[in-house]
């Protein structure tokens, strides 16, 4: 239902944007010039040594993030890798597996958005990429946190249950 009624949204909003006559006879180019000289990019003000300051930051943060999903990565596909090896799976294992994977996911999808970011200017392919890959990237990074935040809840739950009812949890 929703992807339907997104749907229709984009389709009516094609036709404004196509109905408009001031529109309509523009061609790309002219309309990318326009919007470059009637938006300004934030750090167009910026002196050098603030633009120095931006963008060792950016790099900074470029690094942080990688190293972080590198470890988010390797971490996770360790658990992944150990924890089916158990002849005995229990209740908060399986929890553990399904947020391993939710953290799994998590670590590739921000590295591959950082990577995008930073890179999309090398070259046309890598632009294409980048913008092809960009709405679906910040809905599996969305879908994936909120599953890892329900399996941590779930888990939660069902500790409080089997303390709550330590006897009768493994028949709830």
């Amino acid at each position: 239902m929703k992807a339907c009624v997104c749907l229709c949204i984009l389709i009516v909003s094609y036709q404004f944007h196509i109905a408009r006559p001031d529109v309509s006879e523009a061609t790309t180019e002219t309309m990318m010039q326009t919007i470059a000289t009637t938006t300004k990019h934030p750090y167009s003000k910026m002196s050098s040594a603030e633009m120095l300051k931006y963008h060792a930051l950016k790099r900074a943060e470029f690094v942080v993030i990688q190293v972080l999903s590198f470890i988010s990565v390797f971490g996770n596909a360790v658990i992944l890798a150990v924890i089916p090896r158990y002849a005995n799976i229990g209740v908060p294992d399986v929890y553990m597996i399904a947020m391993a994977v939710s953290d799994f996911c998590i670590g590739v999808i921000s590295s591959w958005k950082s990577l995008t970011e930073r890179y999309n200017q090398l070259s046309e392919t890598m632009f294409t990429v980048s913008a092809y890959t960009y709405w679906s990237t910040i809905g599996l990074d969305a879908a994936a946190s909120i599953s890892a935040s329900l399996f941590a809840m779930a888990l939660s739950v069902d500790r409080c249950l089997a303390l709550k009812f330590p006897l009768r949890h493994a028949q709830l």
